[in-house]
């Protein structure tokens, strides 16, 4: 039987309903006082059976009945959208002692976590400083009202919050054994808040801009006005000095006319002059231009012969291109539709001297020269996004010793349907060739210098 059904029976249904509203509102003293009260008044002294059980059987059902209201209190709060901790007083600081999930969940710590530790330990430092030095004697003396709380995650992120403590008392309603503090979570306001601020600066900031533009922009008007004045000025004294100046020039014209008239005998005698002197010079330019024609059939000879040593190679290369042939050591590279390498033949491999494993994928782009890789690297995806085929020559690695030059030649691959299916790579050696070619190259460069430095002009 609980312990409003023994005050029905002690009191009578017709006063229980009559007080029953404010008894869930009375302390353990008050409910005693009230029964009394109600004995005396009805008359109800041993006839009800509260003197059989005496006033130490009242004592236990009421303090039954208040601990039950207040574990409905309790799980209120556990529920409630709000965070609410209790706390015992330790020594004048503050202990948890329960919370509920709302706590929990806000701070990311469980039940465990949270148990008989320092309340102090979930604040800011700046609030747990004032929470040790006087906020907590004033919550259990009831002083504190609601005021601002931050309060520290488990992630160590800070938590903006309007605090409200009320003491809270022993059984006896004599001692307060420690505090009931409810939070609410307020971050979300400060950080608009702080928005909002940052907003109202940053226009503040531009109207402050603004104004010095539009003090900038007059200021430039009213240089451009004294600029445009002096212009006029200067423009007026520059036809003046124009006048001066165009009739000086005459002047000056008038006497070299009269010097040049005086010369001309000079400059007839200096004519005859130079031709007997450029006769003297055109016929040792002849015995010259002998010699160097003769030079220049010799060399003409020479070119004609690289020339011919460079169709060869051409053609050389062009067989060498034929990748149908087994008869050379060529490489042999597979890429899928994802550009990725799936194959390398043991030619490959043994050329570079590298595990298959760091080869794979796009581990081969590791070991072509520093200088070729950005451009073989934008050629070949170029020929990979449209799938058409590519030719190129750049430098590998040749077993770690050095960079050799290698003809690449690639092709597209598709399947029965004409699904594109990725590329197949081709690589042949030819360094020894590319070092020839190099050479012909660098004999045509020194002939067309030479050519160039010439002092007589070659008609073909």
């Amino acid at each position: 039987m609980s312990g409003r059904a023994h005050l029905k029976i002690a009191l009578g249904e017709k006063l229980f309903r009559r007080r029953s509203m404010n008894y869930s509102k009375m302390t353990r003293k008050q409910l005693i006082e009230a029964i009394k009260s109600l004995q005396s008044e009805e008359n109800l002294n041993g006839s009800a059976g509260i003197s059989g059980n005496g006033n130490g059987g009242m004592e236990r059902l009421l303090h039954a009945e208040r601990r039950k209201i207040e574990q409905r209190f309790r799980n209120l709060f556990k529920e409630t959208p709000i965070l609410y901790v209790t706390t015992r007083n330790q020594d004048g600081a503050p202990v948890v002692t329960g919370c509920n999930q709302m706590f929990l969940q806000s701070l990311g710590y469980n039940l465990v976590e949270v148990m008989e530790k320092p309340l102090s330990d979930f604040y800011a430092p700046k609030y747990r400083h004032d929470l040790l030095e006087s906020g907590y004697q004033r919550a259990l003396a009831g002083e504190i009202s609601t005021e601002e709380c931050r309060l520290v995650t488990k992630k160590g992120n800070i938590m903006h919050t309007l605090m409200r403590a009320i003491p809270e008392k022993d059984d006896s309603e004599s001692e307060t054994i420690g505090t009931r503090a409810m939070y609410i979570d307020i971050t979300g306001q400060k950080e608009a808040e702080t928005l909002l601020q940052e907003r109202a600066d940053n226009i503040r900031a531009l109207e402050a801009e603004q104004q010095r533009l539009l003090k900038e922009a007059e200021a430039l008007k009213e240089q451009a006005k004294a600029a445009q004045k002096k212009s006029e000025a200067d423009i007026a004294r520059a036809k003046e000095d124009w006048q001066k100046l165009e009739g000086g020039l005459q002047e000056e014209i008038e006497q070299l006319k009269s010097t040049l008239a005086e010369s001309s005998d000079e400059l007839e005698k200096v004519r005859e002059e130079g031709q007997k002197r450029f006769e003297e010079q055109q016929t040792q330019l002849d015995s010259s231009l002998q010699e160097l024609q003769s030079l220049l059939q010799q060399k003409e000879n020479e070119l004609e012969q690289i020339r011919s040593n460079t169709q060869n190679l051409l053609q050389q290369k062009e067989a060498d291109l034929s990748f149908l042939s087994d008869s050379g050591p060529f490489l042999v590279r597979i890429e899928d539709k994802m550009q990725q390498t799936t194959y390398l033949s043991e030619s490959w491999i043994d050329f570079v001297d590298e595990s298959e494993e760091s080869l794979l994928h796009r581990g081969w782009f590791n070991y072509l020269h520093p200088t070729d890789k950005e451009p073989i690297s934008n050629l070949l995806d170029e020929g990979f996004i449209n799938q058409a085929e590519v030719q190129t020559e750049f430098r590998l690695s040749y077993q770690g010793e050095e960079f050799r030059w290698v003809l690449c030649h690639g092709e597209p691959r598709f399947n029965s349907i004409g699904e594109f299916e990725g590329f197949t790579y081709t690589l042949l050696d030819i360094h020894q060739r590319k070092l020839e070619e190099l050479e012909v190259r660098e004999s045509e460069r020194k002939m067309a210098q030479l050519v160039l430095q010439s002092p007589i002009a070659i008609v073909e």
